[in-house]
């Protein structure tokens, strides 16, 4: 039964370690250039879906991976553009997530965290006073956009998703 359990946990510890960002640690912010704005995407690190992530879509074209503990920058022009996720299948994502709609202004910086849940029915709150209700066995998540300060600090524990 011991060693069962044990390579239970292994197998749980691995599947999440791959599924974790591996890239470079968070270091600094990136300034926008002259008629840009940046936008961060990032995922704080949590144990509920950790071992699944998903392509982040910027304005409806497929970005990158974004795992676990991860955070993506895209350089953008500005104007109105939708950040969302797609619904690709039980090992891959998924965990529905509205699409996020903001707009950018040049020179700004935009940041917005991806939060979801895995409960047995309980109130989700994010660390910015945000909050979601789930139902028992309920899987989702939102993107919410995050105040500079807090999202400078939340950073700071991520790496970069690859």
């Amino acid at each position: 039964m011991s060693k069962c359990f044990s390579v239970i946990l292994f197998c749980i510890l691995w599947l999440t370690g791959c599924a974790s960002a591996s890239g470079p640690k968070f270091s600094s912010l990136t300034e926008p250039e002259t008629n840009q704005a940046v936008v961060y995407v990032y995922r704080p690190e949590q144990f509920e879906n950790s071992g699944l992530y998903p392509t982040v879509h910027l304005n409806n074209k497929p970005t990158k991976n974004l795992r676990n503990g991860g955070y993506l920058v895209f350089k953008i022009a500005p104007g109105k553009h939708t950040v969302s996720t797609v619904n690709e299948g039980v090992m891959k994502w998924a965990v529905p997530i509205n699409p996020i709609e903001f707009e950018a202004k040049a020179g700004e910086k935009v940041f917005i965290s991806m939060l979801t849940t895995y409960t047995a029915g309980s109130t989700y709150y994010t660390g910015i006073g945000t909050q979601f209700a789930s139902e028992p066995g309920d899987r989702r998540g939102r993107f919410i956009i995050v105040p500079s300060d807090i999202a400078a600090k939340e950073l700071t524990k991520l790496n970069e998703s690859n």
